[in-house]
């Protein structure tokens, strides 16, 4: 992750109440690579399994305003519009018209399984998925704001593809389809996890100057009366070493994050940092139920197949199910 980002920018490090719980439950219970139907013999007698293939529009068992909506779009001749963040994990062009990154393969992906050709609409600034008349309110998202606009980009899509945080500013903004859980976490040496919040007092956090893990952490000690010391680091590979080296106690960041540098977490353990588990989401106009109703249902198909799993593991680098383990294990220690 980089951690010279906002807090709005990808893999959604968030401190925010959990949309639903049913959908982690949904999540859990259908996601994660799915062996296939085994494949053709290969030499020496051996078979081979098939990966788990996308949903097909029948599996969708879509509602009339989705089957409506899907229809009113293919007589449009128009494509599907997405607008997506650039990033490698988000959404990479490829120069020729297709690209990489994980939304962005999940939307091409839902796009063909209803017959939609997809453009997808680049971004390099998470800001610009939510100005209105061209700018971002500077107090969007404060306690006590209650704005309620459609955004200027979102105006000019039909959806947004990118992992953002389902928090109640923005749903005043958009409607909001969950995709996957996260929570902020803290890696430590294992066996030195911290008890509650509390344990936390006196500790020693390896940061990135000025980035957004830091600002955290001071907001927290500032809020809670704690003394934290801070060590420093160039880059991310640096945080780690701080803290397996015993320079530092803890570094702060995402569980996406967490699950992507598995290959530095040797000797390191997760906890939970105070906040609840947020559920990411992407957006579509309130004024587009079926449209909603279409993400949603393409993605519980994909959940379902194992399509889901095996992108997420392709992208992360991690099981799906093994991502979720890691993330309700880290409950709060007593």
């Amino acid at each position: 992750m980089n951690h010279r980002m906002n807090p709005t920018r990808s893999r959604c490090v968030g401190l925010a109440a959990l949309a639903a719980a049913s959908v982690l439950a949904v999540i859990s219970l259908s996601c994660g690579a799915r062996a296939g139907a085994a494949g053709a013999p290969q030499e020496g007698g051996r078979s081979t399994a098939e990966a788990p293939r996308p949903p097909v529009a029948s599996e969708l068992n879509l509602s009339p305003a989705a089957e409506a909506w899907v229809a009113a779009k293919r007589a449009s001749g128009t494509p599907l519009r997405v607008a997506l963040y650039l990033s490698r994990d988000t959404y990479e062009p490829d120069g020729s018209g297709g690209g990489s990154g994980f939304d962005y393969l999940l939307v091409k992906a839902l796009a063909d399984c209803v017959g939609l050709s997809l453009e997808a609409v680049p971004q390099s600034s998470v800001q610009a998925f939510f100005t209105l008349n061209g700018v971002m309110p500077p107090d969007l998202g404060a306690p006590g704001s209650s704005y309620a606009y459609v955004p200027d980009l979102l105006l000019a899509v039909d959806l947004y593809a990118l992992p953002l945080a389902v928090v109640p500013w923005r749903e005043r903004l958009m409607d909001m389809v969950p995709v996957f859980p996260t929570r902020s976490q803290l890696a430590g040496r294992a066996g030195e996890e911290p008890k509650g919040m509390a344990g936390l007092a006196g500790k020693t956090f390896a940061v990135i100057p000025d980035s957004f893990q830091h600002k955290t952490l001071r907001d927290l000690a500032a809020r809670e009366g704690f003394s934290f010391s801070y060590r420093y680091a160039a880059d991310e590979r640096g945080l780690f070493e701080l803290v397996r080296s015993g320079q530092a106690d803890y570094l702060l960041d995402g569980s996406v994050y967490f699950a992507k540098m598995g290959e530095q977490m040797r000797g390191l353990s997760l906890s939970p940092f105070p906040g609840d588990i947020v559920s990411t989401g992407w957006g579509v106009k309130k004024s587009e139920p079926g449209l909603r109703e279409l993400v949603a249902a393409y993605i519980a198909a994909a959940q379902a197949s194992g399509s889901f799993g095996e992108l997420w593991a392709s992208t992360y680098g991690m099981d799906f199910t093994s991502y979720l383990g890691a993330l309700f294990a880290t409950t709060e220690r007593p």
